[in-house]
């Protein structure tokens, strides 16, 4: 057990083949606990089951978090080339745990009489998050569906690994290298101070500016120099696109169809998730105007200036701002004069109507009437300014 501060992992005396040993024992152990979960002669219970369950793989859940912390921040060839041999004896595994149907009788047993065994809600989301992750894995499927599922989950995590290195050893290739500091122009001293020791890590004079993972690159809101700034940004959007760690040409196979619900065979030509899930829920539609924003039918909400000094009601229809097409909306014309607020454009405090000719809640004074517009250039012409 470490003795650091809050059991942090002693990566100083952590070596690659304690990660592979450590990987492959919390992989045997966390077999046995399930073997011994579905070996009891007990009826299937919360407790001896899912509780059980969750409980199982510690070991193994710690191996990875330091395995994971290792390969994507100080990766060498020794921990890629393990992370290349455990991907498929991991996936294998999960699918050893996740397909094996004594394991599943267990749990849908205890899903079954959920409501009826006492459970708090969280207990009861707890089994019904399980039993739902099962189905989903494939469960369900028969013998020969398993093991088909089974060797495409091998051969899609090997792929998935190989696109991870590919894109991390691209990223570490595509650093652009400054040989002037004065490109450096709009870095601080400690980015510049670090650029430096990056390129003392690689054994080369000068700086490194090191690409992140996401396409934007943060220094590209600080560099005054414009040809370093298109050099970063060309970098960035061009890694992993020429060469050996290419990731833009991959088998024609990688993407199979996974077959993970009752009845779904793996032969469909086109990628699906077949899954026994719930309908789709209906889209959500407000019930109110708030303040500043009413919410619609589609996803972007819209600014107070179209639904002002409305309440909500189902069987209204207007154009969507910025096009001519009329689209449902929850704002109706009020039955009531609306609460006087000021209007943005013409600073008068003001109410929302409509009239039959527009579909839009046009600026009126508080007694009912529009303003006489003074110019075409300072008045507007449609509806209220916010």
């Amino acid at each position: 057990m470490s003795e650091l501060p809050f059991r942090l992992p002693p990566f100083a005396d952590i070596s690659a083949e304690h990660c592979r040993e450590a990987l492959l024992a919390g992989m045997a152990e966390q077999r046995a606990e399930v073997a011994a979960i579905v070996a009891s002669d007990e009826e299937p219970t919360f407790d001896n089951t899912v509780v059980a369950l969750e409980r199982s793989g510690a070991l193994l859940t710690r191996a990875w978090n330091v395995f994971g912390n290792l390969t994507s921040s100080v990766s060498t060839p020794r921990l890629r080339e393990i992370e290349r041999e455990i991907a498929p004896l991991e996936a294998a595994h999960d699918d050893a745990i996740r397909l094996d149907p004594a394991l599943f009788a267990r749990v849908d047993a205890v899903h079954a009489a959920r409501h009826d065994s006492g459970l708090d809600a969280e207990a009861v989301r707890l089994v019904e998050r399980y039993h739902l992750d099962l189905v989903l894995a494939g469960a369900q499927l028969d013998q020969a569906g398993r093991a088909r599922l089974t060797q495409l989950n091998q051969e899609l995590s090997t792929l998935s690994t190989a696109f991870g290195q590919n894109l991390q050893l691209a990223t570490e290739a595509a650093a652009v290298r400054v040989s002037d500091r004065t490109e450096l122009d709009g870095l601080s001293d400690e980015e510049i101070a670090g650029a430096a020791a990056a390129a003392a890590d690689r054994g080369l004079d000068g700086y490194v500016l090191a690409l992140l993972l996401p396409t934007g690159q943060p220094l590209l809101s600080k560099l005054r120099n414009r040809e370093l700034r298109r050099r970063v940004f060309a970098a960035s959007l061009g890694r992993a696109s020429t060469g050996s760690t290419t990731t833009g040409r991959w088998p024609s196979g990688s993407l199979p169809c996974v077959p993970t619900g009752p009845g779904c065979s793996g032969s469909t030509p086109t990628p699906i998730w077949c899954s026994p899930t719930r309908p789709p829920a209906p889209p959500r539609r407000s019930t109110r105007c708030s303040p500043r924003w009413c919410l619609h039918p589609w996803p972007t909400p819209m600014p107070r200036r179209w639904c002002c000094g409305r309440r909500p009601s189902g069987t209204a229809s207007r154009s969507r701002p910025g096009t001519g097409r009329s689209t449902a909306s929850r704002c109706a014309p009020s039955a009531t004069p609306s609460t006087p607020r000021r209007c943005a454009r013409t600073s008068s405090w003001t109410g929302c109507s409509s009239t039959a000719s527009s579909t839009r809640p046009s600026c009126s004074t508080a007694t009912g009437s529009r303003p006489a517009p003074t110019s075409s250039a300072t008045t507007p012409t449609s509806a209220c300014g916010r």
